[in-house]
């Protein structure tokens, strides 16, 4: 009986869905247009990954008492936030470049970034955020500051890792989290297993030694940056361009080119101004490193 059924009203075509097109030859939405499953609309529950940048400073000491600061910020990696109104519920794992160092001499970068870090084979540290603890149990609202606060997380440098923690003021912008170091975190050379690669820095720099113990602090940003102000080193959307998920997209040709015709040449004509004269002056020659390697 079935089969009389089916032969004497032949269905049309379905969608791979088992149902057939609207009558009057409305289109139906596009295959996948419902969406993945627990993607509904507005993100669907689905948590933003937000850009970081920023610094991290480090200082170590040599010879007793000398103190030799330097920075990292080569920083990488996103950032996820469950709530913004709480500023809670962080993960993500941040990746710095650690040929990013710089310490304002190059001989001893060099040597650092050689002979400690070794960054032939290990070009980058990474710090998986596991969570920020401390923060008011009402939130925090845009513009407000939260002291008090701890950003933990797994610091692996050389293949090891070790759970670090730093104390941080919390502050929330329009469409993003500033976090700045408090008070440094210490941390021991030795925890990392970096004692031999710290004795070749000694003895190339030719140290009578050097502290165990690094001071590290960090000034960064989690979000996109607000209007008229861009991330520290950079423009003030999000890197790669991507709508903002906090304040949306911006409003549709903002910040587009002048119309046709208008502005000026187009790149690369030479039209508007005589060419230039000869390349650019560098200036006298610098001088050459010192002989004695603070290190």
């Amino acid at each position: 009986m079935l089969l009389l059924t089916l032969l004497a009203c032949p269905q049309p075509p379905t969608d791979g869905g088992g149902e057939a097109p609207p009558p009057g030859g409305q289109a139906g939405p596009p295959p996948g247009g419902g969406g993945a499953p627990g993607a509904a609309a507005g993100g669907g529950g689905q948590k933003p990954s937000l850009p970081i940048r920023g610094t991290i400073s480090v200082v170590t000491v040599k010879n007793g008492s000398a103190e030799v600061p330097g920075t990292f910020d080569g920083l990488g990696g996103t950032v996820e936030i469950d709530n913004m109104g709480s500023v809670s519920g962080w993960s993500g794992t941040t990746t710095i470049d650690l040929t990013s160092w710089d310490s304002e001499l190059e001989l001893r970068d060099e040597r650092i970034e050689r002979l400690f870090f070794e960054v032939e084979t290990h070009p980058e540290a990474s710090f998986e955020i596991t969570s920020l603890d401390g923060m008011p149990a009402n939130g925090l609202t845009v513009g407000k500051t939260a002291e008090g606060a701890t950003l933990v997380g797994n610091l692996t440098i050389s293949g090891t890792t070790v759970e670090t923690s730093l104390p941080v003021v919390v502050t929330r912008e329009a469409r993003s989290v500033t976090l700045t170091s408090s008070e440094p975190a210490v941390l021991s050379i030795e925890s990392f297993g970096l004692n031999s690669q710290l004795a070749a820095v000694i003895k190339e720099c030719a140290h009578e030694s050097v502290a165990d113990e690094v001071k590290v602090s960090i000034d960064v940003e989690v979000g996109h940056a607000d209007d008229g102000g861009g991330p520290p080193g950079g423009g003030g959307g999000a890197p790669g361009g991507g709508p903002d998920r906090a304040g949306g997209p911006p409003p549709e040709g903002a910040g587009g080119p002048p119309p046709e015709g208008e502005g000026g040449p187009p790149p690369g004509d030479g039209a508007g101004g005589p060419p230039s004269e000869g390349p650019p002056s560098e200036g006298p020659p610098g001088e050459p490193p010192p002989a004695e390697e603070p290190g």
